[in-house]
């Protein structure tokens, strides 16, 4: 593998359909330039609904916390398309979501 420079993205969420509901409880992002970790984005989201037990102990352990979120907000997609944003404008090569 060469240098390069790359944004991670992965979504947790309630469940794996969302045309039965299943909704977005966490979205992170990490940063990678020549092979190391050089920027971190995390934020949870109140997805408005029951987390199962399921999926509490698969994503954060906590709906509790999930819970205590503010739902979706403008300001939280405005921060990820900002940490992205940032990292393009420093020759990012390729974008993979997960």
């Amino acid at each position: 593998m060469g240098n390069y420079t790359t944004i991670v993205i992965d979504f947790e969420t309630t469940g794996l359909s969302p045309g039965y509901g299943d909704r977005t409880i966490e979205v992170g992002a990490i940063l990678i330039s020549n092979r190391q970790i050089v920027d971190r984005f995390q934020s949870l989201m109140n997805p408005e609904m029951r987390v199962s037990g399921f999926i509490e102990e698969y994503s954060t352990g906590d709906a509790a916390a999930i819970n205590r979120q503010p739902t979706v907000r403008l300001d939280m997609v405005e921060s990820c398309v900002c940490f992205m944003a940032a990292a393009l404008t420093s020759s990012t090569v390729g974008i993979f979501v997960d």
